[in-house]
Parts: structure tokens; sequence; C-alpha cells
């Protein structure tokens, strides 16, 4: 008896979960389709009745990486003042449990260094979570902090400029080795992230 549509598709995004965990946690070169497999509990033949290539799985993977430590970092927000909402996200990124668990958070900081020299597949995962979670982040502001905004700025800009900070600032945590330099530098970045919020932005070319 063939398996219906709806098996076919929680099969596959069992596969990408796995697969997810298994990048935060060893790395794209760790991520092996035997690897990814047995992780999800499955077979390893039945891997290309869902993919083409293990490219096609980490594409997958990075998506889902990425938005799956955005939903784990809005958890629970909904019941807090939109003013503080942000300020909170922040503070959940940049904070000394994400910094010491890298494997259950977000793609980014952990592997964004090993992606500049990764596959394409890899790089447009990533890059689609990443606008996808950029473009969340506008509905943890309020509307005003929004409109006060330049209007000449494009309509990602703040929200790109916020999590390229939270990225590096966690980046450079974990990169040092002394535990009082580690915390100041998440200290400073949230305080800088959070005030940035709150200064117009104008767009500008790359130079």
């Amino acid at each position: 008896m063939p398996y219906s549509a709806g098996h076919k598709a929680d099969t596959r995004q069992r596969i990408i979960a796995s697969a997810a965990d298994l990048l935060r946690s060893e790395g794209i070169a760790g991520t092996g389709i035997a690897k990814v497999m047995k992780h999800a509990g499955l077979t390893h033949g039945g891997f290309y009745a869902h993919f083409n290539s293990k490219n096609d799985l980490v594409s997958a993977a990075f998506e889902e990486a990425v938005l799956d430590a955005g939903r784990k970092l809005t958890e629970g927000l909904e019941g807090i003042e939109k003013q503080e909402r942000l300020a909170h996200y922040i503070g959940r990124y940049l904070s000394r449990v994400h910094r010491d668990n890298p494997e259950l958070g977000c793609p980014l900081a952990a592997l964004g260094s090993e992606l500049s020299r990764g596959d394409e597949g890899a790089r447009q995962g990533f890059e689609r979570g990443l606008r996808r979670l950029v473009s969340g982040l506008d509905k943890l502001l309020p509307v005003e902090l929004i409109n006060a905004h330049t209007a000449n700025a494009a309509d990602d800009e703040l929200f790109l400029a916020v999590m390229s900070m939270m990225v590096g600032g966690l980046m450079l945590s974990r990169a040092v080795g002394d535990q009082d330099y580690s915390d100041h530098i998440l200290r400073s970045t949230r305080r800088a992230a959070v005030e940035l919020l709150h200064k117009p932005v104008n767009a500008g070319d790359i130079q």
C-alpha cells in the first residue's frame, strides 16, 4: 500500500529537522546522508525519495535551522508589550545560554564562516532563512518606531543592521578565551543593538 502525500511530507520534514540538528552540532562536513538518515530513524535507501542530493538537503536544512532558531527566540514574547519584545529577543540571542550552546541555537553565528566556502545550495538555503527571519523582526517592533525611520531607507535596512550586530557579537563572544571579556562583548552588543533601534537610519551606497 503506497504512503499518502501527507506521510511523505512528514518524512521529508523529519529528515530536514535531523539534518538541521547535525548542521548546528557538526557543520556541513558532518552532515552526511547516512548520518542524517540514522539520526532521523530512517533507512539510508529512502533518502532519494525526498532529495536529489546532499546539497539539496543541506539547502533545506539551513533554512529550517535559521527558522527554528527564530521560533525559539520569539517563543512566549506575545505576552510582552510590543515596545519591549525586540529587546527581549536581542537579550535572548546575546545571552550566555545561546553562546554556550551553539548546537541548539542560530546557525548564522555557528556556521557563517563555513558557509563562505560552502556549496551554492547551502548559501541559498541560508539566505532564504535569513530573509524570512529578518522580515519577521518588524513584527516585534511597534509601528510608530518603524515609521520613525527615514522613508528612503530600504525596508529591511534596520533589521539587517540589528541582525548583523547580533550575529557578529555572538561570534566574537565565542571566539575569545577570557570569560569576563566574552560577557562584556555580549552586554556591549546588546546595548548597541537596542540603541540602534531608536536612531534614524539613512540609506547609503556600499563602498
